[in-house]
């Protein structure tokens, strides 16, 4: 199957404003794989999704926001784009950088990556 070499979102997750659901956010955080393959991409999208589907179903203390593919343009692999709504600033605080623990660093192998594909920045918001 040929994939559209050009920028695409993928899922708009939490940002529905059913999801929200009156929750204030207090940060959030920017996150970006870089993946090699577009099997790496599409196994990516499949974990968020998975994972989305479990946040839609027990909302917390943070959330997904939107989820965006952006190809490379000369070949295989790309970038998946996506945020994630703080909701609660003591989880954001003990959780912002999660993705550097074991698990989510087997996860990235299980993408081809590892921790230098991840590039994350988060920021706080004033009411």
């Amino acid at each position: 199957m040929t994939q559209s070499r050009t920028p695409r979102l993928h899922s708009i997750a939490g940002d529905a404003l059913s999801r929200v659901d009156g929750r204030q956010e207090i940060a959030q955080s920017e996150v970006t794989f870089t993946l090699r393959t577009d099997a790496a991409i599409e196994r990516c999208l499949r974990a968020l999704d998975a994972s989305d589907l479990r946040l839609a179903h027990e909302p917390g203390k943070y959330d997904w926001k939107f989820a965006w593919v952006d190809p490379n343009r000369d070949g295989e692999g790309g970038r998946v784009r996506f945020g994630v709504a703080w909701y609660d600033q003591e989880f954001f605080t003990e959780k912002k950088d999660v993705y550097l623990d074991r698990r989510h660093v087997r996860m990235l192998a299980g993408f081809e990556a590892d921790e230098e594909a991840v590039t994350v920045r988060h920021y706080t918001l004033h009411p």
